[in-house]
């Protein structure tokens, strides 16, 4: 099972019903912040972090001692361990690659399959892109990219091409949808910040505001 959104805001009307299906009282949370900068993780002050996604977990009546952080800084074991111990593995924003990097530095990969058949897989903007098979970087969206690019994803989801923080009201927005499109025939979801993709042993539902 997967939920991939833009922003971390599942607990916001058009979405709480239907996702409180998915995230239940009793469960444990793994928040990994790979997306982030490197410099950040490594300073380790997740005041801020906390406050924003810890919040939307305990609105779905999780308990604030079951909510975790993947910290680059921790032993391989203990982070296989903080993995495997939880029903939730959320992924939050940031860059693409600095994910993919630290998955294979931490030499991660091993565990990938069992993640995907055993927890609910949830990420946000650069945190759903990877969850995918491939991925499609755009330009407009994201400063930091600056023209089409197809990357390797961790291979969680397939059939489909995401892109994130889509504005419809935004014509370099349109124009990414268009190109993506013709790349090949997944069918291309554009999720705004306001929107969700459930992905459930092969039934999917769009929730919010998407363009496809």
């Amino acid at each position: 099972k997967a939920i991939l959104m833009s922003c971390n805001n599942c607990n916001d009307e058009y979405a709480y019903e239907e996702v409180s299906k998915y995230i239940q009282p009793g469960m444990k949370v793994l928040c990994v912040p790979f997306a982030s900068e490197l410099h950040w993780q490594l300073q380790g002050d997740f005041t801020e972090y906390k406050e924003r996604h810890f919040n939307v977990f305990r609105s779905f009546g999780i308990k604030e001692e079951d909510i975790n952080i993947a910290r680059i800084t921790d032993r391989k074991d203990d982070l296989i361990d903080k993995f495997v111990e939880s029903d939730i593995i959320f992924s939050s924003g940031g860059f693409m690659e600095n994910i993919m990097y630290l998955i294979k530095t931490l030499n991660l990969g091993v565990i990938m399959d069992f993640i995907k058949y055993t927890k609910l897989i949830m990420g946000e903007s650069a945190g759903a892109l990877v969850i995918q098979d491939k991925y499609i970087e755009v330009p407009y969206i994201e400063d930091d990219y600056k023209e089409y690019k197809e990357r390797d994803g961790l291979g969680f989801i397939s059939y489909y091409n995401l892109i994130v923080h889509y504005d419809k009201y935004n014509g370099k927005h349109h124009e990414n949808k268009e190109y993506v499109k013709k790349l090949n025939n997944k069918l291309t979801v554009c999720l705004t910040d306001k929107s969700l993709m459930i992905f459930d042993n092969g039934n999917v539902k769009i929730l919010g505001d998407y363009e496809l």
